[in-house]
């Protein structure tokens, strides 16, 4: 075509300002390659790379949204699970204890033979002194009460022993003149024990600590105390007739007693004991907190007796609520205040005597 030929070379500059046609740019020879490298591939690469990564923590959020709020909860254990102070090293402390206020005042060798395969470093008597010994000790029971580790191989097992000792045995003398008969001593007693390659061994003698003291008791909220005669006789007669029922496993007349049907036991196994009479009731006003209504407490003090005639006194809380002039049991025993009190029903198989609910037999 002819708009695609080259200039002549021996044309003029002036030729081609007249020339009427219009320019055209000239064609860039294809033999000559461009010297600049391509970064066309390099772009596409990045980009694909940015996208995957959005695409990725996009799809990591959708998954996070889904499975909702996980709390992982981590558990580092650190050494061996099992415990430090094993049953075997309270096993052989209180074998121990047990040989070591076990003798016979015309046998105490016998007791130096006992303890030969526990002790190790002290004398053979591990500190009784033989000659000393009046009557005759049998051990009744021995309880661990403590436990501590002094190190990774030696511990202390605090016991607490119970012994009859026979003093009609023992020789006359200015001791025991006063002391006759059989007589119950509980020591407590701290015993190491050293944990050996070949097993376990005392090799230091034990010591006496005192016996443990009680502690204080904590005032509780009782409520408002209710002096009100009328409400008191009432209160009376429900714990009577109500406990009477419970007593002798009367389930459909304890039914009677409940506010609602659903709380009553279903089943009850009569006890061994037979409820002599309510000796002394006191009546509170409970304020309700949060879901828990008020209510009133009845706290009954009961004389109980067992079928050899022993007789006890026990403490009984029935929790009722008051309608049309009569009172109603809504539960037994002291009433959790962060739990409503119409949710808490007696158990599906209640024995009395052994039901988690009733409370403890104390003794006159």
């Amino acid at each position: 075509m002819g708009f695609l030929k080259k200039k002549k070379s021996h044309e003029s500059d002036d030729d081609d300002l007249k020339d009427d046609s219009p320019k055209v740019k000239k064609a860039k020879d294809k033999s000559i390659k461009s010297s600049s490298p391509k970064r066309t591939s390099g772009k596409a690469f990045i980009r694909f790379v940015f996208w995957m990564f959005v695409l990725f923590i996009i799809f990591k959020g959708v998954v996070s949204f889904t499975q909702g709020t996980r709390v992982i909860e981590k558990v580092t254990n650190m050494g061996s699970s099992e415990p430090a102070i094993t049953d075997g090293i309270k096993g052989f402390a209180s074998d121990f204890a047990t040989e070591y206020f076990t003798w016979s005042i015309n046998d105490v060798n016998d007791r130096t033979e006992r303890l030969k395969k526990f002790i190790s470093g002290i004398d053979a008597d591990a500190g009784l002194k033989p000659y000393e010994v009046k009557g005759t000790s049998h051990v009744q029971s021995v309880e661990v009460y403590d436990t501590s580790q002094i190190n990774d191989a030696s511990f202390e097992i605090t016991l607490n022993v119970r012994r009859e000792v026979d003093l009609d045995s023992a020789s006359d003398s200015v001791a025991t003149k006063d002391k006759k008969g059989k007589v119950i001593k509980q020591t407590y007693m701290v015993v190491p024990v050293s944990d050996t390659p070949k097993g376990f061994v005392i090799e230091n003698y034990p010591r006496f600590v005192a016996n443990q003291q009680k502690g204080e008791s904590v005032p509780s909220e009782q409520g408002e105390f209710i002096s009100d005669t009328e409400q008191i006789e009432r209160a009376s007669e429900l714990a009577n007739s109500f406990l009477s029922s419970y007593f002798e496993g009367n389930v459909s007349q304890i039914k009677y007693f409940y506010d609602d049907i659903k709380n009553a036991p279903s089943h009850l196994t009569a006890s061994e004991f037979e409820m002599n009479k309510v000796e002394n009731v006191s009546v509170y006003q409970m304020k309700g907190t949060g879901t828990l209504p008020s209510y009133i407490r009845i706290e009954a003090s009961v004389l109980v007796k067992s079928d050899i005639g022993e007789i006890f006194t026990n403490l009984w809380i029935l929790n009722v609520i008051e309608k049309d002039n009569r009172m109603y049991v809504i539960s037994i025993g002291d009433q959790n205040d962060q739990q409503d009190i119409a949710s808490e029903t007696l158990e599906e198989d209640t024995t009395i005597g052994t039901s988690p609910s009733d409370p403890t037999t104390s003794t006159e």
